[in-house]
């Protein structure tokens, strides 16, 4: 059988070992002491910490679903949850999406967007900031949009190409955002509009199930990726493929090859910080004020009562998320 290495025990990396597993050797290479990578979680204290955002689970492609619930019984270690977000405003909660809840804005700003709507022309856009504009209207993009995706991209949204969020984005018709305001309509057709999200551990729970079954070495980093004729050599492990679900920045280190496309890459990081806030019915906060450096609160208590110390009694755990501008 062929020998296959896989760089990485994150989600991507532990769900390409588990597809490969049955017909070749599987050797997965971790640089941390457990599985995860992103969706990793720390228990601090008796409260679970999402490293890097509140991961959920839900998906519309039928063989993603029916393959992830081959490993997980979907009743006994899975809650299911309406998402709950809203949009802190100027000091007022709007609730998500926006264009479904301009009802909820001052009626000045209903006025202005009404008016954008009424006076929209569709045309071709070549960016992200065409797309917010044309789709949303010059006050939409200018109280939510712009500041919020600002923050997110650290980046002018004009320089955005709209081929980098294809798919990604949503395209209600005028129709149907004025539809939805009238009838109070609430958004059922995001993917994440309900989720799945593990009774304890959280997103830890889920890596450790992907993991159990699979070869993994931890603690692992790599330090050259050389070709041996007609095998590879990773580290000194050596197979006949390789598939690599780390760092791409790591790639010029690991191959010893100056690589121009991936530092022309742009990108960007986050830091987040666990906390303690107040009881309330919320999944996420959204922040686009610049007055707040974050730009997003995850409730993760809300997603499970096992992820607050002593069950949540006097608040609940949350994760906060800060764009860091590289």
């Amino acid at each position: 059988m062929q020998k296959i290495a896989v760089i990485g025990a994150g989600i991507s990396g532990l769900a390409i070992a588990n597809l490969l597993k049955e017909k070749f050797i599987v050797k997965t290479f971790e640089s941390e002491n457990k599985p995860g990578g992103l969706i990793a979680c720390d228990n601090i204290n008796g409260i679970l910490y999402h490293k890097i955002g509140g991961h959920i689970f839900n998906s519309k492609n039928k063989m993603v679903l029916d393959w992830f619930w081959n490993f997980f019984d979907i009743k006994k270690e899975f809650t299911k949850t309406t998402r709950n977000a809203v949009i802190h405003l100027n000091n007022i909660f709007v609730n998500y999406p926006i264009e479904n809840f301009i009802y909820q804005l001052p009626n000045e700003i209903i006025k202005n967007i009404i008016t954008d709507l009424l006076n929209s022309k569709k045309k071709r856009v070549k960016n992200f900031e065409d797309f917010l504009l044309v789709n949303f209207g010059q006050t939409l993009y200018r109280i939510y949009f712009k500041p919020y995706n600002e923050k997110i991209w650290g980046h002018d949204l004009s320089k955005i190409s709209i081929d980098w969020l294809n798919g990604k984005l949503p395209n209600p018709s005028i129709e149907k955002i004025i539809y939805n305001n009238f009838v109070k309509a609430n958004e059922t057709s995001m993917v994440h509009s309900t989720f799945y999200y593990p009774y304890k551990n959280g997103s830890q729970f889920i890596a450790d199930k992907l993991a159990k079954n699979l070869n993994i070495e931890y603690n692992s980093k790599i330090n050259s990726i050389k070709r041996n004729k007609e095998k590879w050599l990773v580290n000194d492990y050596e197979c006949e493929k390789i598939i690599f679900c780390g760092n791409v920045l790591d790639l010029p280190r690991i191959l010893k090859k100056d690589f121009r496309g991936i530092k022309l890459l742009k990108y960007h990081g986050t830091t987040s910080v666990l906390c303690k806030i107040k009881n309330n019915p919320y999944s996420w906060v959204y922040m686009p004020n610049e007055t707040h450096n974050s730009h997003r609160i995850i409730c993760t208590g809300n997603f499970s009562k096992t992820n607050n110390a002593g069950g949540g009694g006097g608040g609940i755990a949350a994760t906060i998320e800060f764009t860091n501008k590289i």
